[in-house]
């Protein structure tokens, strides 16, 4: 597991100390993020302090970091208590008991400077169905799996790679939700259902750069392809097809199909009289 850091605790306790109420509760995050959902509010810290989460496992990380704080400052939320009769704030990790001690007395323009850097304002931008995409992992990379067993249950562990929202986006605003290889429309077959769906697809896969960065051109790197493409792209271990590739294979068994359906080629002719 993933330990939370000094800088993930000092958002959470900022999302905590901070965050918007009305009538005695807090409702949205902080006025500093411009936005109003929590999970949106979540997503732009991930890019510097994911830390090899998933987004969706980020998300959870920091909410409970920053649940832990709502006992200890004016939130408006009961927060996590001591299961007793004083019902005391629970006590806190020292990382977080360290961060409460050194910023409790600050200024919110002061917090705000301290977790600003950590701070992704693109995210703000990123689509709700893009977002939603995200959350659910539909098509997160996985590296380094290993399962080993333990008390009769199985576990695995993975490395997920980092991805930028922004980008997603960008790439479906530049080539569209129509599967740049075969065609395919997710509105068209399921409606407003799949309106402004489609699997971005890194055309040179993230995990060949090892642990490294790289700038990503959403025109020239990334693909829009429907999910049965995307399977074929990846169907062979270590071997990913080039769009080229996939495309021609399409029309070999298109033509090979119209083949078998023609009598006299590929096929039985039918029969005379």
């Amino acid at each position: 597991m993933t330990k939370r850091t000094a800088e993930m605790w000092l958002v959470g306790y900022f999302l905590s100390r901070f965050g918007v109420g009305a009538e005695g509760r807090t409702v949205a995050p902080p006025l500093e993020l411009s936005v109003t959902e929590w999970n949106r509010a979540y997503a732009m810290f991930y890019r510097a302090l994911g830390g090899g989460r998933t987004l969706a496992g980020f998300a959870n990380s920091l909410k409970n970091a920053r649940d832990s704080f709502d006992a200890h400052v004016s939130s408006g939320r009961v927060g996590w208590r001591r299961d007793d009769e004083a019902r005391e704030p629970a006590e806190l990790p020292d990382a977080a008991r360290r961060v409460l001690e050194s910023w409790r007395n600050r200024t919110e323009a002061e917090v705000w400077a301290g977790v600003s850097g950590f701070a992704d304002m693109s995210a703000a931008a990123v689509s709700t169905e893009v977002l939603s995409d995200l959350y659910a992992e539909l098509e997160a990379d996985a590296r380094d799996a290993h399962v080993r067993t333990e008390g009769g249950r199985r576990a695995v562990v993975t490395m997920h790679i980092e991805r930028d929202p922004s980008l997603r986006d960008a790439a479906i605003r530049l080539h569209g939700c129509r599967c740049q290889a075969c065609g395919f429309s997710f509105e068209e077959t399921y409606g407003a259902w799949g309106r402004g769906f489609a699997i971005v697809h890194h055309l040179r896969m993230l995990a060949d750069d090892g642990a490294s960065e790289r700038e990503t051109d959403p025109r020239r790197d990334l693909a829009v392809l429907c999910a049965n493409c995307h399977c074929m792209v990846h169907r062979r271990r270590r071997v990913v097809l080039t769009l080229d590739e996939l495309s021609a294979k399409i029309r070999q068994a298109s033509e090979a199909d119209s083949k078998e359906n023609v009598p006299g080629i590929g096929g039985s002719a039918a029969p005379d009289g």
